[in-house]
């Protein structure tokens, strides 16, 4: 079900998928959701935030993307959001991981 999730939330990007949305395409409420989530020892914000996160990590991986260019496709309103959100996701800033790759 997680595999599921994930991929829902991938195919949703730049969109942010909501967990009704979520619940009613696993054919679930969204309180069963939540209590499968918790049986996981996640949520549904937790788990979206992995995907953008591991899907921000796979574009810097893959070359030169900007900040703009990786908040837009992972669906923050500007990089100064994604920026914030890729910190408290490494610990580092997007910036020095492109450094470390190259």
């Amino acid at each position: 079900m997680l595999e599921q999730l994930q991929q829902q939330v991938i195919k949703a990007l730049p969109n942010q998928l909501g967990i009704e949305d979520a619940a009613t395409t696993q054919q679930l409420s969204c309180s069963t959701l939540k209590r499968l989530l918790q049986q996981h020892h996640t949520n549904f914000a937790a788990l979206a935030d992995e995907v953008r996160r591991d899907k921000a990590h796979l574009l810097l991986l893959q070359g030169n993307v900007s900040n703009r260019q990786l908040a837009q496709q992972l669906g923050y309103s500007d990089e100064h959001n994604f920026r914030r959100a890729f910190k408290r996701w490494t610990g580092m800033l997007p910036s020095r991981v492109k450094a470390l790759t190259l």
